[in-house]
């Protein structure tokens, strides 16, 4: 089974001088658990595109530490290269040191019209260059008000793995992330979240993962703070958090892991 996991999607926040400052902010936070941390966690942000670099930079810069802080990319385009403004490849991203791509994110969904189709050629780019994905999916409010969410997150896993090479997953992530919870403050209860969970994974072992979805780990998403991530991190199933606004102060997102690693209590 792949570690725990702790990961901050910074979507379009910060600036560069930001982003330096939240890597040796968030190194003093955890300096003394380090040990710990390394040992029970994996831990990824994804910044926006320009300041991956300078963070991976930032990250090697003390040795002590660069096993302990991984860079991901919030997007991916299929294509090798190509006419396509705006979009960046995986080989561009390998270059630079990302190791992990959000795929299908509810607001590159949304604002961006990924459909279907696309989510599944990014998934299938991401795993043949060897990146982790991180695939988010979830249902919004009115599909939940109705009944529907397991349907409706069911086609979604359906979809996106569809004609993948599963034999090919190395690592993976499924961030289930509800979508009338993201960063509205609202958190889904455990009633709400554990047959989510069961749902993804019985999907994992249908669809023949690799070891039955033993290299899956399944994250949650949606108004994750401080405050309630020992709760949350206790429902049956929940392998991490895939965080978004507490992802972007070094002591809160620190705080986050120190409820997951039992620590202050």
């Amino acid at each position: 089974m792949p570690k725990p996991a702790l990961m901050g999607n910074w979507k379009m926040n910060s600036d560069l001088s930001s982003a330096v400052g939240f890597v040796e902010e968030f190194f003093k936070h955890i300096s003394g658990i380090e040990g710990k941390i390394r040992e029970l966690f994996d831990v990824v942000i994804f910044p926006q595109f320009p300041l991956i670099k300078p963070i991976v930079d930032s990250v090697e810069a003390g040795a002590r530490w660069s096993d302990l802080l991984r860079v991901g990319a919030q997007d991916i385009q299929p294509e090798d290269r190509g006419a396509f403004t705006g979009a960046v490849n995986g080989i561009c991203l390998k270059s630079v040191g990302v190791s992990s791509v959000i795929i299908g994110h509810s607001e590159r969904r949304w604002f961006f019209g990924d459909s279907d189709s696309l989510v599944n050629a990014k998934l299938s780019t991401t795993i043949n260059m060897n990146f982790e994905p991180v695939l988010c999916i979830g249902e919004p409010g009115e599909i939940r008000d109705k009944g529907e969410q397991d349907s409706f997150v069911l086609a979604q896993l359906e979809t996106a793995f569809d004609s993948v090479k599963l034999d090919s997953i190395s690592a993976i992530s499924l961030a289930y992330e509800p979508v009338w919870s993201i960063g509205t403050g609202r958190n889904a209860t455990e009633a709400e979240i554990a047959p989510m969970i069961e749902l993804i994974r019985g999907f994992a072992t249908k669809a023949g993962f690799p070891g039955g979805g033993a290299n899956l780990r399944i994250l949650y998403g949606g108004s994750v703070n401080p405050q309630n991530a020992s709760e949350l991190y206790s429902i049956d199933g929940v392998d991490g958090f895939l965080v978004g606004g507490a992802s972007l102060d070094a002591l809160s997102f620190s705080a986050i892991l120190d409820a997951m690693a039992g620590e202050g209590e």
